[in-house]
């Protein structure tokens, strides 16, 4: 099984716009593109909370015991799929057209933005220093003497 050592918790509040394009038969007209994307421009404000949990995969750690030593080897860190949850504070649907998705756009625009900034705070290397902590841990107590990691 995989290893969640690390959550990241993320809030925003903001808004998510959509709209149609003037067909490009008439789109050449002047004003038109404007009428257009105003009667179909759909708004969306929403607060999104979220987290994001990182670890290693327990089934790809390798161990070599060598007397009393074991060598471990751990998986690169990986990042989970997000979960988020929306607050819908304003919807407004276009004149002559309702965007069905606008909410699951924000919403995914959310998990995205979430689980980058979760990898540039460094939440893969967190997970990482935790698994090493609780592998050593776990190792010690069944007895091994000198845990090393490899790489």
């Amino acid at each position: 099984g995989k290893l969640h050592t690390v959550r990241a918790t993320f809030e925003r509040t903001g808004s998510l716009e959509s709209f149609r394009n003037a067909n490009p038969g008439v789109a050449w007209i002047p004003g038109v593109e404007e009428l257009v994307n105003a009667a179909t421009r759909n708004a969306v404000v929403m607060t999104l909370r979220g987290s994001v949990e990182t670890g290693v995969d327990f089934r790809k750690i390798g161990l070599v015991r060598r007397g009393d030593v074991v060598e471990v080897t751990l998986p690169p860190g990986e990042v989970y799929e997000p979960t988020v949850s929306a607050e819908l504070h304003d919807l407004k649907s276009g004149m002559f057209w309702r965007d069905e998705t606008i909410e699951l756009k924000a919403i995914e625009s959310a998990k995205r933005e979430f689980r980058n900034a979760a990898i540039k705070s460094g939440a893969r290397e967190t997970a990482i220093a935790e698994a090493k902590t609780l592998v050593e841990g776990m190792l010690r107590s069944a007895g091994v003497k000198q845990v090393v990691f490899a790489g």
